[in-house]
């Protein structure tokens, strides 16, 4: 990549809670024997990025251990105050040449690579595109987002725990969305229900435990 241009970054979200989950951290939970987080952060090490941070809660070793000895972790002492906060300490940790972030959800268990490096090749901000938006095979949106740099002070201001909607929301008319294979863009594990469910349909044999 022509690094005069800048460079593309990826801020992989880590740091919630998973308060639905019955006091089952989701992120350690394992698909293909492999966790959850660690699956999504091998998936954004494989793209095209030029680097990946990811957000975690202060002293979470547990979560660490699942990345890469490698990885470049920063922590968010203010997760009790959800996405927004994680988003805004990830924006803190950019580098400076940073012409867009992806910003990725750790619980979605079927985003790839692939899917994130369609949302850097369509960025085309010199004709409105700064916003990439994934979408599912069916059209139904989703996530990762990618944000030009036009967007990173409305994403370093965020508040409260619905990410980065209301940048999305406010900027419509720079959004393009960016097909992606399958259903990955919109599937999520909150839940102990979701898990149970994407077991059955994904891992062949497995049970719900």
């Amino acid at each position: 990549m022509d690094q005069s241009k800048g460079i593309f970054s990826i801020i992989l979200l880590a740091a919630g809670a998973s308060s639905r989950m019955l006091g089952v951290d989701k992120l350690r939970e394992q698909i293909d024997g492999i966790p959850l987080l660690g699956r999504i952060h091998t998936a954004c090490l494989a793209s095209r990025a030029d680097e990946v941070i990811v957000v975690l809660r202060p002293c979470d070793a547990l979560r660490r251990s699942t990345l890469s000895p490698k990885a470049k972790v920063v922590e968010n002492p203010e997760s009790v105050q959800g996405m927004a906060s994680s988003i805004r300490v990830g924006m803190t940790a950019l580098d400076a040449r940073c012409q867009a972030v992806v910003l990725v959800l750790a619980d979605m268990p079927d985003v790839t690579a692939q899917d994130m490096n369609a949302l850097m090749a369509a960025y085309a901000p010199d004709v409105g595109r700064s916003i990439c938006r994934a979408k599912t095979a069916n059209g139904v949106v989703g996530h990762p987002v990618l944000f030009g740099k036009a967007h990173f002070a409305e994403l370093a201001a965020l508040h409260g725990d619905v990410g980065a909607r209301p940048v999305v929301a406010a900027n419509a008319k720079a959004v393009v969305e960016v097909s992606t294979k399958g259903e990955g863009a919109r599937v999520d594990l909150d839940t102990p229900a979701d898990w149970a469910t994407y077991r059955r349909r994904n891992i062949p044999g497995s049970n719900d435990n």
